[in-house]
């Protein structure tokens, strides 16, 4: 028998893994697993790609024309859209099924699951940000700080090092494409004036190699990030997971769709489905640790309970948009080689309030037209015409908004296996977007607020909150300060679901180190058992 059982082999599952391997436990993860078609990576820089076939090139539009979902569908990530991509949401419906009216909520069963799609910012979570957590003060510290030297941050330390923690071991900031420098060097200049009215910008703390380590290289710039899953420079789960499974530190397998679990003297039971087979399947272990995502972690429990009365709640961070063009750029040549992911970081912060919203500055060096076009104000003939003149001076800054539970927010499972999910609060939006619209101007980048969208609500995929740590409350459907669920003697949490509150920057940072403390804590449980 294992002594411990991961589900789920994203973020948390990973880094939940990797520490439960080092400490010696034979650990089984099961999870799903689905991974990209085999075939030969990108070869040619985004740009190049586009010159050669830019109608019909399958690797851009797709065979379905996959690419253009945006142009006609529901708003989602361009990321997710891209051809080699698709995977990461792949059969998503199937396996996960759930209803959310009025709310877009994105699901993964991938091999990394949605981290194979993520932005790479990596932020600490600062004491503000950890104020509703029952975690002492350093208690990440560690984690975050090793996991910094093995996947490699890139970053600095400037004007927002207050909002993103220590800056030790990260290497040298990435470069900027021309419409970032632009922009910093606006809000250098008038610093006084951006801090006056509450607004820090810096550099981002990205996930992307800027000097080449464990073999993998560093970022090439070529624009690819929106279009390749496998960049080595981009960290994604599968550089941790695969060696852990090749030098058989871990056991892992997938096509297992974990049904639900249950108690058993010596233990857990976990029931799953083979997916290739269909059959029922049971696997044993001392302890079971739940990584399959906030969603699904919560599915599994109460399918585990029988529970289809209690409504568990649900947070994300609310995207906003806001679009601007610099007229000094109109007609340049596209800037060929940047890495397409965020360029700075905005953080906008009013007095002295222990929340703020933290924006990102993306130019459109990645992207293909079509995720901007149908914005425009001019009819579709003259927009195709115009897009290739402006796109070189168009940049968007997406705000995340900080979530705090709300009894209109929340997931309920149904009998048939259905999770139903109701997303209906959420935060009011204007005001900061207007503010920074008003000194962008000053720095030569312009907007109007008719063209600020705000996503449907769940389109963050920041999603936490459903088994929310509260210490040793006892409540059921929580967890303590180990991870472990209130209501249980041998099972933890690992994702997100335990995150009782949500502050505006990506927390895949602090999913992957408060994985490795869970981790840590399950393994000195069985000691002591």
């Amino acid at each position: 028998m294992h002594d411990v059982i991961v589900v789920g082999s994203g973020a948390a599952g990973t880094w939940a893994a990797f520490e439960l391997a080092r400490e010696g436990r034979r650990v089984l993860v099961l999870d799903v697993g689905l991974k990209p078609l085999a075939q030969p990576p990108l070869s040619a820089r985004f740009a190049d790609l586009r010159r050669s076939n830019p109608h019909d090139d399958p690797e851009l539009l797709g065979k379905r024309f996959e690419s253009l979902s945006n142009v006609v569908g529901p708003y989602q990530s361009p990321k997710l859209n891209a051809p080699r991509f698709r995977f990461v949401t792949d059969r998503a419906g199937e396996l996960g099924p759930l209803r959310s009216d009025g709310s877009t909520i994105t699901q993964s069963f991938a091999y990394g699951g949605l981290a194979n799609a993520w932005g790479a910012g990596t932020y600490r979570f600062t004491t503000d940000d950890l104020r509703h957590f029952p975690l002492p003060v350093g208690a990440l510290e560690p984690f975050y700080d090793e996991i910094t030297r093995t996947i490699g941050i890139s970053g600095t330390d400037d004007d927002l090092s207050a909002h993103f923690g220590s800056s030790a071991g990260l290497q040298p900031p990435l470069r900027l494409d021309r419409l970032a420098t632009h922009a910093l060097s606006g809000y250098e200049r008038q610093r006084a004036r951006f801090r006056a009215d509450g607004f820090t910008i810096g550099r981002p703390r990205l996930a992307v190699l800027s000097e080449a380590l464990n073999g993998r290289p560093a970022c090439t710039y070529d624009n690819l990030s929106f279009w390749e899953p496998r960049l080595k420079y981009v960290y994604i789960p599968a550089w941790t997971l695969d060696p852990l499974i090749a030098s058989g530190a871990i056991d892992y397998l997938d096509q297992k769709l974990v049904l639900s679990f249950s108690e058993v003297d010596g233990g857990v039971d976990v029931l799953a489905r083979d997916l290739a087979t269909g059959a029922a399947e049971h696997f044993s272990a001392a302890r079971l640790v739940l990584a399959a995502g906030a969603l699904n972690s919560a599915r599994l429990t109460l399918r585990s309970f029988n529970d289809f009365e209690t409504t568990l709640p649900l947070l994300d961070n609310l995207p906003s948009m806001v679009p601007f063009l610099a007229p000094r750029f109109i007609g340049e040549a596209i800037d060929l080689t940047a890495h397409g992911l965020g360029q700075l970081n905005v953080v906008y912060k009013e007095n002295d309030a222990s929340d703020y919203l933290q924006g990102t500055f993306y130019s459109y060096t990645a992207l293909l037209s079509s995720e901007v076009i149908m914005d425009f104000p001019l009819p579709a003939r003259g927009t195709v015409s115009a897009s290739k003149y402006l796109l070189p001076g168009l940049s968007v800054v997406t705000f995340f908004y900080p979530a705090e539970p709300h009894p209109d927010n929340h997931v309920r499972l149904d009998q048939d296996g259905t999770l139903d999910v109701r997303y209906d609060v959420s935060p009011t939006t204007g005001r900061a977007e207007r503010q920074f619209m008003s000194l962008m101007r000053s720095c030569g980048f312009w907007s109007h607020p008719r063209f600020c969208r705000v996503s449907p609500l769940g389109a963050g995929i920041h999603y936490a909150g459903t088994l929310p740590m509260r210490g040793q409350s006892g409540q059921p459907y929580t967890t303590d300060l180990s991870g472990r669920l209130q209501q249980c003697r041998d099972v933890y949490v690992a994702d997100a679901a335990s995150f009782p509150f949500l502050p505006a920057k990506n927390h895949t940072f602090t999913v992957m180190a408060n994985a490795m403390r869970v981790g840590r804590a399950v393994s000195a449980s069985l000691d002591r058992r």
